[in-house]
């Protein structure tokens, strides 16, 4: 059941958690704050959404949050600026976001990790972020740490895949190096 957060009196700011996501067509991206909000109004905190709508984007469901700021771009400025207007109003104890989402605007996991870093926040290192969320990166930390790995091989291209498919052998599994959408 969903708790009502009052709103903050004038003067008093409200404990507040923000959401930061790029709208997807794939419900689970969108509905991934439900359970960090069910948490967030345990201990009383309101809980906000910075959406990035890409172009064409009709909108989806919205998990259930207090107040939603639409962003026309990601970077840290553009978050930055977004907790700039919310301090008048909230205190944002956290900033959280789909693990692993990425678009042409940007590693959402790494932009949040900098902007929490720049406000004293508590954060993982941007690079960290990357290589849990990036599959070719992680392999590269693992294999420079003695951990072992399947073969693998990063293409660009059919002729790439090509020639590693040759020598990868088979099965053979095709996966964006972050994200959803592996094919064999």
């Amino acid at each position: 059941m969903r708790k009502l957060i009052s709103r903050p009196d004038e003067g008093t700011r409200q404990a507040a958690v923000l959401f930061v996501q790029i709208e997807s067509p794939v419900p689970s991206v969108n509905a991934y704050g439900h359970r960090h909000f069910d948490a967030a109004r345990e201990m009383g905190l309101a809980c906000l959404t910075a959406v990035i709508r890409p172009a064409g984007s009709a909108g989806s469901a919205e998990p259930e949050r207090d107040e939603v700021w639409l962003l026309g771009t990601l970077t840290v400025d553009s978050l930055l600026a977004l907790l700039e207007r919310l301090d008048a109003r909230y205190d944002v104890k956290a900033m959280f976001c789909h693990a692993g989402q990425a678009s042409m605007l940007g590693e959402v996991g790494a932009i949040v990790a900098e902007v929490c870093r720049l406000t004293g926040r508590v954060h993982s290192e941007a690079e960290a972020v990357a290589a849990c969320n990036n599959k070719f990166l992680m392999r590269s930390v693992l294999q420079q740490r003695g951990v072992r790995s399947v073969r693998h091989a990063l293409c660009s291209d059919a002729a790439a895949l090509r020639e590693a498919a040759a020598e990868v052998g088979y099965p053979l599994i095709a996966k964006p190096p972050y994200g959803a959408g592996s094919a064999s």
